[in-house]
């Protein structure tokens, strides 16, 4: 037919289709569209779910809020409604119909949402492997699960009509996500775990003594593997394996494999334990939660850098229980139970004080740079980062698609295996190395390391190299791999000392630096101080240690000599490291231990350890008592202490001041001279002339340590000395004070 243009008259067509059916849809929306507005019948929706259910309506709605219901915050659910209305006005008008009834957006977005929180969440939740649902069981639904497990031995454990009955009624009880689980909730999962596995190993050994037979030794060994093989077995399957499983497992039906009857016995009295269940269930859900923050975006500079806002209130409010502990404790002496000491004072002495352990790391690593110095030791500055997959956020913002869903501890294991792998090519090659090295995290958490590492001169340019090869053996041909994954530096000495190229990172993460001027580089604006809250916080939810020396003499050794006095140690070579540690002279210490490097067995002297009682499962620890030598084992702690209450103390002391008309000092961080008391029979020189009989030892110990420093003991009057045996100061000069640990008295200056 001539003149005839069929596509134009196809496109005609298609026109006026799209016009009927498009009169066809408006004329049925009109028809169906309700004479009120749909409302949200929520008094506690937010305004984000309010302007939701207005622009999507109750289908949509419903279908988001079912989406991320699963989100164990209300923040992080939130957060991912702001992203389904972003993602749903960023749809471009193209005309059509179905953006002018909002399909195309809510198509979209959807779409978006669903795609996000499968891709993202679904690689956190395939890190764990716990068994939600059975977590979420009754108890009786519990049992029934064990019986299907253990078909083989359905007559020997019976469910009571008790629990038969809670099934029943449990039949359509709404299951809760372990980690939405409250902690009453954990505690009754706990409860419910102990009370089946206590079961099940009573019923084994029940059942094998009412058979009348009579067990070997051996016998009865192999029955204990074979309960451990069961019990490990359904712990394996519910994802809480117990104790030693990896390694059972791993070697079990191997010839020449003998099981560690110590280990199993332990495991199988912590498997009966409802309190070993609940610090589990507590410790995996908090990492499962933190993880889950990660994913959702809330780790991150301008939200919360290192660690969500949720993980690090709680770290905040751990802290203060534990200070509020402190404080409420008080040590005693056991062998002298007036000798007292807050047990807050004595933490704030120790290396567990951020501050303290922060002059004491210094004074290694001034004391290790001295040594490298002395024999010639080039000192590099090595950065480690995890390939760009381990990282859930970009270093600018923005989520990194490429996010393989790893963890921080995850992580953490990876630069460590990258870590041991490159130790080993530098043992194969016989290149002696040390210093030490800090772990941190980027803004997101992923953590990676910094090290200070000292080598011979002649050995600088093969350990660059291997430390190149193994840190990008794994995805080394990514983008900016060779830039940012790895780092190598010498150190130059005309721009500072070894030691200050590392000290920055150990004061942003520690504390410790009281410039409030110290910013970090790792999130603007952020002051060391806080930077180093954050930080340790985050290395306490993913058990992550921050320093570490490597290849240099135990610091642990050195705390130890340090507590020694003149005249405890008879070998010469002990005597002189003591000397070198009393000093505060780590080089010289290092020195005499076989210097940087030395491996273990080539130490002069070493921890000495006592073992503990056991405790309720078994376990027997290890106390450290003191050092040894090949020659000499010489305790540095010579008392027994024991934790108490404050309360119980003061009950003590009224009881005392009833009988006596007057109390003994509880505390040995009093500064008060003693004075005449109404009722006292004594005065006050006849009571300390008492005090110092009945504290002889102690005294004679002050007095060396007085010889020890040069001081004359005529400078203190008898009330001094007193003050200074209970752990008071003494001015001796200007703002000179002297004070007496019990084994050394030391000289401070105060400001």
């Amino acid at each position: 037919m001539s003149g005839w243009d069929y596509e134009k008259r196809a496109a005609e067509v298609e026109v006026e289709r799209a016009a009927i059916s498009a009169a066809l849809i408006l004329q049925k929306s009109e028809q169906n569209r309700p004479l009120v507005k749909a409302e949200l019948n929520d008094v506690q929706a937010t305004s984000t779910q309010l302007e939701l259910f207005d622009l999507v309506g109750r289908d949509s709605y419903d279908y988001v809020e079912a989406l991320i219901r699963r989100l164990p915050s209300k923040r992080q659910r939130e957060h991912f409604r702001h992203l389904y209305l972003r993602e749903y006005h960023a749809v471009e008008d193209d005309g059509s119909i179905s953006f002018l009834i909002g399909n195309k957006q809510r198509t979209h977005a959807n779409h978006f949402l669903r795609e996000l929180l499968e891709t993202r969440l679904g690689k956190v939740f395939s890190q764990y492997q716990y068994d939600l649902e059975w977590l979420s069981f009754s108890i009786a639904e519990k049992w029934g699960w064990v019986l299907e497990q253990s078909v083989k031995y359905r007559e020997q454990i019976e469910a009571s009509d008790m629990l038969l009955r809670e099934r029943e009624n449990d039949a359509v009880k709404q299951k809760l996500p372990f980690y939405l689980m409250t902690e009453s909730k954990l505690s009754v999962v706990a409860g419910h775990l102990s009370t089946i596995l206590a079961k099940l190993q009573t019923d084994f050994f029940t059942e094998r003594a009412n058979s009348g037979e009579q067990f070997s030794d051996k016998e009865c060994n192999d029955l204990l593997v074979t309960l451990y093989r069961r019990i490990g077995s359904l712990c394996e399957t519910i994802g809480l394996p117990i104790r030693y499983w990896a390694t059972f497992s791993f070697h079990d039906g191997d010839e020449d494999f003998c099981p560690n009857l110590k280990s199993i016995e332990i495991a199988l009295n912590k498997a009966a334990c409802d309190k070993f269940w609940l610090k589990q269930l507590k410790k995996a859900q908090k990492q499962m939660v933190e993880h889950l923050a990660i994913a959702c975006g809330d780790v991150r500079k301008d939200v919360a850098a290192y660690i969500s806002e949720h993980g690090f209130n709680a770290w905040k409010a751990q802290r203060k229980k534990n200070f509020d502990f402190l404080r409420s404790q008080i040590l005693i002496n056991l062998d002298n139970e007036e000798e007292q000491a807050e047990l807050l004072d004595m933490y704030l002495k120790s290396s567990a004080n951020p501050s303290i352990r922060h002059q004491e790391m210094m004074a290694c690593l001034n004391g290790i740079e001295v040594w490298a110095n002395e024999n010639n030791h080039q000192a590099l500055f090595l950065t480690l980062t995890a390939p760009s997959a381990y990282h859930a956020q970009h270093s600018e913002g923005g989520q990194n698609k490429k996010w393989n869903g790893s963890s921080p501890k995850q992580t953490q294991a990876y630069l460590n295996k990258v870590w041991a792998q490159y130790r080993a090519l530098l043992k194969k090659r016989s290149i002696s190395f040390y210093g030490m090295r800090v772990a941190e995290p980027h803004h997101d958490g992923t953590p990676h390391w910094h090290l200070l590492m000292y080598v011979a001169k002649e050995h600088v340019e093969e350990v660059s190299r291997l430390f190149k090869q193994k840190a990008l053996e794994v995805d080394g041909d990514e983008a900016g791999a060779k830039k940012h994954r790895c780092k190598v530096e010498l150190c130059d000495p005309n721009k500072g000392s070894a030691t200050a190229y590392i000290v920055k990172y150990i004061s942003k993460n520690l504390g410790g630096l009281g410039d409030v001027g110290y910013l970090s580089d790792e999130v603007e604006g952020l002051g060391f101080k806080d930077n180093a809250g954050r930080v340790r916080a985050w290395a306490s939810m993913w058990g992550i240690r921050q320093f570490q020396f490597y290849g240099v003499a135990s610091v642990g050794v050195w705390r130890e000599l340090r507590r020694l006095t003149a005249g405890q140690i008879a070998d010469p070579a002990l005597e002189e490291l003591r000397l070198g540690a009393d000093l505060g002279d780590y080089a010289f210490y290092l020195d005499k231990q076989g210097g940087g490097g030395a491996t273990r067995d080539l130490w002069r002297a070493k921890l000495a350890y006592e073992e503990t009682e056991e405790n309720r499962y078994g376990e027997v620890g290890k106390r450290i008592i003191g050092i040894k030598s090949e020659k000499e084992e010489v305790k540095s702690r010579l008392k027994r202490w024991q934790i108490v209450p404050k309360k119980a103390v003061k009950t003590v002391e009224r009881s005392e001041t009833a009988n006596t008309g007057h109390s003994p000092a509880w505390t040995c961080v009093s500064n008060c001279n003693p004075r005449n008391i109404k009722g006292s029979a004594n005065g006050t020189s006849g009571k300390l002339a008492n005090y110092f009989a009945e504290n002889a030892e102690r005294l004679e110990r002050f007095r060396q340590a007085l010889k020890m420093r040069g001081i004359v003991e005529s400078l203190f009057s008898e009330t001094h000395i007193f003050s200074l045996l209970n752990g008071g100061e003494v001015k001796i000069y200007g703002k000179d004070y002297i004070t007496f640990d019990g084994n050394e008295v030391q000289i401070a200056r105060k400001h």
